[in-house]
């Protein structure tokens, strides 16, 4: 069924049950949420980012990407850019899907990985150099458990607690003591018990069972004190206790046990989260972040999720990728303009998304490929954005709530025929982002399809 007739489904269960409310009735959260549901509304449950495009992952195991589409990495048998999400092609068993900076790579189900794109130094792990605009399996690669895709080179996990490599072998990258292409999986020398792994610009890093972190490849950037480059893995200095690692263009962030994130490597724009722009060759502390529950290293931000659900963010701000409606960079984390049941986040070249505990994706930063999602022209936005077939989220006043004494009272007077500051008046909250008739009069005709709404 085509997204304008689920939301069409949606507007007329909301009008049926603002009739039998009454004339001045106002919609209730739980009658909200029925009539979305009832919709089927789209949700997705894993969310990623490469430096000019983004894919998803819907429950059902299919996987969807938008943004730049040269080299065929949004997986849909075409080169073409798409401002919202098409379908990977053949792609039914998804677990989670990794876009890197040229090409894209899905965990399956099976334990299997494709991967579509470019394949000129080999990222697609197929045996081969061409591109492909459509899925092809990876080589040899039957138990993994995760997938991270870098720049040119790729990575996966195996049950066994191996790591495999494949793509571009310059600075070490691929772990196994060559810098040569490998158009197939090697193994990552020395690495037995990894739990998840990252692959970024020129090197890698490995989480291991019990909370250290090894890392490959190019100098600076590999956590143990050093500015050489390491064929095989070397020991990230200091972090015994980690529950997940990011690697990014230039540097690294992990989260620790307690909540704290720590990162490494190159600094500029701040992108350590410490205060200072200089490069560290360890860990150091990211400013006021003890509640992270994941954290994402793109190629000049970062972005941590916090336990309340807040998103923050630090670095490189140029393209508004930090998301607190400012370009200027900061070298301490900058919170997200209403972001408040973040679950995941993901932090790409120029821009980030955002997986809410709604199951809808928010995107920020930049948008010259259209990799924000939001169907909207390829302008650049400072605060998030939602994905233009993503689910109506309901949150009308965009303050990361459902409420009936916000959302409900809007939706109703709305569909009341009312405008302007009839609409607003008393509706808002102290969060919402959306606080003009015409900035929620464009969401829910551009999002939740809502037609004959008075200007």
């Amino acid at each position: 069924m085509r997204i304008d007739c689920l939301f069409k489904k949606f507007t007329d269960c909301v009008r049926l049950a603002l009739k039998r409310g009454g004339v001045l009735g106002v919609i209730g959260v739980n009658a909200l949420i029925a009539c979305a549901a009832q919709a089927g509304a789209q949700t997705y449950q894993q969310v990623d980012v490469g430096p000019n495009h983004s894919c998803a992952v819907i429950p059902s195991g299919a996987v969807q990407c938008w943004g730049a589409g040269i080299g065929g990495r949004l997986g849909n048998g075409s080169t073409t850019d798409f401002s919202t999400p098409v379908p990977v092609t053949g792609i039914a068993s998804a677990s989670a899907v990794s876009a890197g900076g040229s090409n894209s790579c899905a965990l399956l189900a099976s334990g299997g990985v494709q991967c579509w794109g470019s394949g000129s130094v080999g990222q697609l792990g197929n045996g081969g150099t061409d591109e492909s605009s459509t899925p092809v399996s990876v080589t040899g690669i039957t138990t993994a458990t995760a997938v991270s895709v870098g720049s040119a080179h790729s990575c996966a996990v195996l049950t066994s607690g191996g790591v495999r490599c494949w793509g571009n072998g310059l600075n070490f990258r691929l772990g196994n003591g060559s810098i040569f292409v490998s158009t197939e999986p090697v193994p990552v020398i020395g690495i037995t018990t990894a739990t998840s792994v990252g692959a970024g610009s020129s090197h890698s890093c490995a989480l291991l069972t019990g909370g250290s972190v090894q890392c490959w490849g190019g100098g600076g950037r590999l956590g143990n004190g050093s500015t050489g480059e390491s064929a095989t893995s070397v020991t990230v200095t200091g972090i015994t206790n980690a529950t997940s690692v990011s690697v990014g263009e230039f540097h690294t962030c992990a989260v620790l046990a307690g909540g704290t994130v720590q990162c490494w490597g190159g600094g500029g724009n701040g992108r350590l989260g410490n205060g200072s722009t200089a490069d560290s060759t360890v860990p150091v502390a990211v400013t006021g972040i003890n509640n992270a529950t994941g954290v994402s290293a793109g190629n000049e931000h970062a972005c941590a999720v916090l336990a309340s659900g807040a998103v923050q963010c630090w670095g490189g701000g140029g393209s508004g990728q930090l998301g607190n409606g400012s370009t200027a960079d900061s070298s301490t984390p900058v919170a997200v303009v209403g972001i408040t049941n973040a679950i995941r986040v993901s932090a790409g070249g120029r821009h980030s998304c955002a997986l809410l505990g709604s199951g809808a994706v928010r995107c920020w930063g930049e948008n010259g490929s259209g990799q924000l999602g939001n169907g909207a022209a390829p302008i650049d936005q400072l605060t998030p954005q939602f994905i233009a077939t993503t689910r109506c989220d309901i949150d009308f006043d965009g303050d990361g709530m459902v409420s009936a004494t916000t959302d409900g009272l809007i939706l109703s007077r709305a569909l009341l025929g009312l405008s302007g500051d009839a609409v607003t008046n008393g509706a808002l909250s102290a969060g919402s982002t959306r606080t003009t008739w015409q900035q929620i009069r464009d969401y829910m005709t551009q999002v939740c399809k809502v037609n004959g709404l008075a200007p």
